[in-house]
């Protein structure tokens, strides 16, 4: 299936982003509703302990699964060196809900920095990401499927 994003535009600009994602309606409701993330992770180390071993969408449970176990793992290998900071585990949790958290703010922003570091987007991630425009079409694959394509494009330079 083919969609034009933009009516009457040929892009050629180098600087320009595209993303192409095609999920099951089930998976992208999970990932809009905060219950699964993209994960697109380069760390061979992280991506080892997720279920699949490759970047897709994992539920939240996974993807927690996976940083807990991970966790330890970076920090023995990365615990003497100057920048090392520890990996925070609950970087899929919004502070705002953390109990007698004054800098929710700033530790979300920390979290979500976090969470880019190691190629973990959530919706509201994915959807804000570099000011980008952002697209979805649902559509039927041949086998009767409810399918869903989104992504971003733009300058984001």
């Amino acid at each position: 299936m083919i969609f034009q994003v933009r009516p009457s535009v040929f892009e050629t600009n180098s600087s320009s982003t595209h993303t192409l994602n095609i999920c099951t309606s089930d998976e992208f409701r999970k990932f809009r509703h905060g219950e699964a993330y993209i994960v697109d992770t380069y760390s061979n180390d992280f991506q080892k302990l997720l279920p699949e071993h490759q970047s897709q969408i994992y539920t939240e449970e996974e993807v927690q699964d996976a940083l807990d176990e991970y966790a330890p793992i970076y920090e023995q290998k990365y615990k003497g060196n100057r920048w090392y900071h520890p990996i925070d585990t609950n970087m899929l949790h919004d502070a705002y809900f953390d109990k007698m958290n004054e800098d929710a703010y700033d530790v979300n922003k920390k979290r979500r920095d976090a969470r880019f570091d190691l190629g973990i987007m959530s919706y509201d991630d994915f959807e804000s990401i570099y000011d980008l425009e952002y697209y979805e079409q649902e559509f039927t694959s041949p086998s009767g499927d409810e399918m869903i394509a989104f992504g971003l494009f733009g300058y984001d330079g």
